[in-house]
């Protein structure tokens, strides 16, 4: 028997939410502006049925969210005069038709093992996995608004994902361009508040952009909006409810999009977040690389006029690399601490073949979750960037023929060195793909890689052309992420 939390008040438990049971409204229902229902005093208990028995109908329900989602899409459609006019109104505010593209777009987003922990428990718990933050979609409240942002996004998202199989981009194109005018309508409406719903309809913009080729411009510019619609809000508006989720899911392509410093690295903006939960495993990693991108930007200043710096700037940000890579050391060696592996080979190998071979060398990593797998292939990410400055500073400033930088005393090794470690983090990353283009991690694995391929990339271009099968390695792996519908991939990770 399942039993029903007794301090959880009835909006929250309607809409899924985690709910602090304050009195006589919750922080949830403050913080998001819905009037608390109150609280039932009475126990209600609930008979649980296994997962198992269930599974023929939810393929059998999937099948139905995509028939009649692409029917009523291509039918309204069929209805326009131009490619860019209104779809009829009535499509959108269909709760049936709402929550059917919902379906279909968390269906195709949250890894299989994800999907079947939040239909386990329906309480509040802090995502596992960073950028799933399309699960929280069928809960936002402005689905049904009359201003129609967000249905548009979400039809837009999901016309892409219904597409891909055919390859056909006529309904998307239409309502994309429905949607994007739309958002920009909604951007002149003279409002009293801001208004939550922009942000979740332009990740879903973004979304569809990773399905087009060559959109990366496009891209940048959904992510700074969002970055500063969550800014104009404040940091502690994103430390709890919908704007909380939102945050978390997001923040990878906000804190690392650029070379330019970020609103993300200020204090505020790191502990306030996560002030009423916990960072989990990933926002704790992100906590110790957010300062990255200011560092880069500094550091490209720097270098672009390295005779007009000071001796004091060519020592403190090489050493501010160095901190962070001492920090990225000391967080995993405590992750390691675990009874449990973080990850492993995926084969046996005996150990009279491990002495005799290197087989072992070109075993793909395997993780426990895809939690762990996005926090190493980001984790030796992070180190590539840290690594990859180091040697620029290296090859700019010797030190033989002149007084030698303070820095190097703090890190003494030699390129040689810093080489080696380049070739081992890229590959790394790269033997850690066929766990994330798992078909059961759905697109939120294979988008999770785009990051860490562009800088395993550029650590591989910045070794010369020792390392062109490396290179077509990583090019066998943007043609998957191709097939999967990730259409801007290449250019993302090859031409950024």
């Amino acid at each position: 028997m399942k039993v029903k939390q007794k301090s959880v008040c009835q909006n929250c438990r309607n809409r899924k939410l985690g709910c602090d049971g304050k009195r006589p409204g919750c922080s949830q229902c403050v913080l998001s502006g819905h009037t608390c229902d109150g609280y039932r005093t009475e126990w209600k208990f609930i008979s649980h049925t296994p997962m198992s028995s269930s599974t023929s109908e939810q393929h059998n329900q999937a099948r139905i969210v995509q028939k009649e989602g692409q029917e009523t899409v291509l039918g309204a459609d069929r209805q326009e005069d131009s490619p860019t006019g209104p779809i009829p109104l009535q499509v959108y505010l269909n709760p049936l038709i709402v929550c059917n593209f919902t379906e279909l777009i968390t269906k195709s987003y949250v890894p299989q093992n994800e999907r079947v922990s939040q239909m386990c428990n329906s309480d509040y718990i802090e995502p596992r996995i960073c950028g799933s933050w399309v699960e929280v979609l069928p809960s936002l409240p402005c689905l049904n608004t009359p201003s129609l942002v967000l249905p548009r996004a979400v039809t837009a998202l999901a016309t892409s994902l219904l597409s891909q199989p055919s390859k056909s981009d006529i309904t998307r194109s239409q309502t994309y361009d429905v949607a994007i005018h739309t958002l920009r309508q909604s951007f002149g409406l003279k409002r009293r508040s801001l208004s939550i719903e922009q942000i979740p309809a332009i990740m879903c913009l973004t979304l569809v952009e990773l399905m087009i080729p060559d959109s990366v411009a496009a891209i940048l510019s959904h992510v700074q909006a969002v970055g500063m619609l969550l800014q104009a809000h404040g940091p502690s508006m994103c430390s709890s409810g919908l704007l909380h989720k939102l945050f978390v899911g997001f923040r990878p392509l906000l804190a690392f999009r650029s070379r330019q410093p970020t609103f993300l690295a200020s204090k505020p903006w790191i502990d306030t977040p996560f002030s009423h939960f916990c960072p989990s495993l990933m926002q704790s990693l992100f906590n110790e690389a957010v300062i990255l991108p200011a560092l880069l930007h500094q550091s490209d200043c720097v270098l672009g006029s390295p005779a007009q710096c000071h001796l004091s700037d060519i020592n403190k940000i090489p050493g501010s690399f160095i901190n962070v890579l001492i920090r990225l050391d000391e967080w995993e060696m405590e992750l390691q601490k675990g009874d449990q592996p973080c990850y492993w080979r995926c084969g046996y190998v005996s150990q009279v073949e491990s002495r005799t071979t290197d087989d072992t060398r070109s075993l793909p990593f395997w993780y426990p979750n895809v939690t762990m797998a996005n926090v190493f292939t980001h984790l030796w990410a992070f180190r590539i960037v840290c690594l990859s400055e180091l040697k620029r500073f290296k090859t700019h400033f010797p030190g033989s023929d002149q007084e030698q930088p303070v820095w190097t005393g703090q890190f003494d090794k030699n390129d040689d060195h810093i080489q080696d470690q380049l070739i081992v983090l890229a590959k790394n990353i790269s033997l850690s793909m066929v766990y994330l283009l798992q078909d059961e991690m759905r697109l939120f694995g294979p988008a999770s890689t785009i990051f860490p391929l562009q800088m395993a990339y550029q650590a591989y271009k910045s070794l010369g052309s020792r390392h062109q099968v490396d290179i077509a390695y990583l090019e066998g792996i943007i043609d998957q992420l191709d097939e999967k519908g990730l259409k801007s991939a290449r250019a993302l990770v090859f031409d950024n």
